[in-house]
């Protein structure tokens, strides 16, 4: 078939949400976009908002990139031209989802597809009338882990799928480290800085462990456009208030100092693309994730343990899709979360029943297990490599593509 025939027969579908290297959603977006550049059946666009200096990819990538960031940038101009809070297009859109089924509110504008999927990661498990009603407005909804999918169905909700998210393997995979760090202990911390994060976790159990251990090291990548989050992070107990800088953007370096971790002990990476993770995470013996809640399947975690870094996860919500025989360290020791919503300014109640709350005794019990047995660790590292390498972006959006074709307008 001629090219130009086979791009007229193409669907387009439309991604409501910003693609950037920096964050979870964002790199979700770019995968999207990249593995159905040259597919035969569809063509995904975004439409939401993004900077092309955020879209860090190298050459290659980007020559097969630019010409769908230029598609997008042209939609993006002509939602500004429309004026409108609300705007109707053709093409099928997949839009984000948060809790309660509501849709993403901070964008700028918002469309209305001829049919529309849902693209949820919930960490909230309040599913009430509301979101039974917003549900039948998708055509299916798609869940970032069966957890998800689970907690909808259960509430009645069954156009639900599950398909998870991916890795590289081409850029996260086992591979040497440079051996910078190699009289040093080094344990990686990623993820935005949040309560659902558990990064208040991370600093209570490391300055615990480095007493015993001084040659250990953290090392956090915990940065992202939404410092606001790590407000609730202040109200926890044991570790100090989140400062920001003057530009509110959270001063990592200030706040694990006030905490009590010594100087030399820790490195705060800042903000880092995508693309440049995976030979900082080779230096890691072990990468910490006491996550209270995931809607999805963790993707740092997945990255981590895609590069053979023996993972420890909290036995909780979308974290089960990482736990198995050998393939990581899961935190068992889950007690309920105890906060009073009501009393964090600014947020409202939410169910947080399905969340937990990992054990910092057994945190450090684990680290410690890892400190002392260094080739099992290793073994549990590769085991978690094997398996997490079948869950390529490819794959993955493969599988999306399979979900939605059927409902593509």
């Amino acid at each position: 078939m001629p090219a130009t025939d086979q791009a007229k027969r193409r669907k387009l579908v439309l991604f409501h949400w910003t693609m950037s290297s920096y964050f979870g959603w964002g790199v979700y977006g770019i995968n999207l976009a990249l593995h159905l550049a040259q597919d035969p059946d569809l063509l995904a666009l975004s439409s939401g908002p993004f900077r092309f200096e955020d879209i860090a990819l190298d050459p290659m990538r980007m020559a097969l990139m630019r010409p769908i960031l230029d598609a997008s940038n042209r939609l993006r101009n002509d939602l500004l031209a429309a004026k409108s809070a609300m705007v109707h297009v053709q093409p099928t859109v997949l839009r984000s989802l948060s809790d309660r089924l509501l849709r993403e509110s901070n964008l700028p504008w918002d469309i209305k597809g001829t049919n529309e999927i849902g693209v949820a990661f919930i960490c909230d498990s309040t599913i009430d009338e509301a979101a039974r009603m917003r549900a039948r407005h998708y055509e299916t909804i798609i869940c970032g882990a069966r957890w998800n999918a689970e907690l909808l169905l259960a509430n009645g909700i069954t156009n639900v799928q599950t398909v998870i998210q991916g890795i590289d393997p081409t850029l996260f995979h086992p591979a040497p480290s440079s051996g910078l760090f190699k009289d040093r202990f080094v344990i990686f911390s990623g993820g935005k800085l949040e309560l659902r994060k558990g990064q208040d976790l991370v600093v209570r159990a490391f300055r615990a462990f480095h007493q015993r251990h001084p040659d250990s090291l953290l090392v956090t990548a915990w940065h992202s456009p939404w410092s606001q989050l790590a407000d609730l992070v202040s109200c926890l107990q044991g570790v100090a208030p989140v400062p920001k800088t003057e530009g509110g953007q959270c001063d990592v370096t200030s706040w694990l100092r006030a905490c009590g971790l010594p100087v030399g002990s820790f490195i705060d990476l800042g903000a880092i693309p995508n693309a440049q993770m995976p030979p900082i995470l080779r230096e890691a013996d072990v990468a910490l994730f006491p996550n209270r809640c995931e809607p999805g399947t963790n993707l740092v975690a997945m990255e981590c343990m895609a590069c053979g870094v023996p993972v420890v996860v909290a036995a909780n919500t979308g974290h089960a899709e990482l736990i198995g025989d050998g393939i990581s360290y899961p935190l068992r020791r889950q007690s309920p979360l105890v906060l009073n919503f009501g009393e964090m300014k600014g947020n409202p109640p939410m169910d947080t029943s399905a969340w937990g709350e990992s054990d910092v005794e057994e945190m450090v019990e684990t680290l410690e297990q890892i400190y002392t047995r260094r080739d099992e660790a290793r073994a549990v590292g590769m085991a978690g490599s094997d398996m997490i390498s079948q869950f390529t972006w490819k794959r993955q959006m493969g599988l999306l593509k399979d979900a939605i074709l059927p409902m593509l307008a």
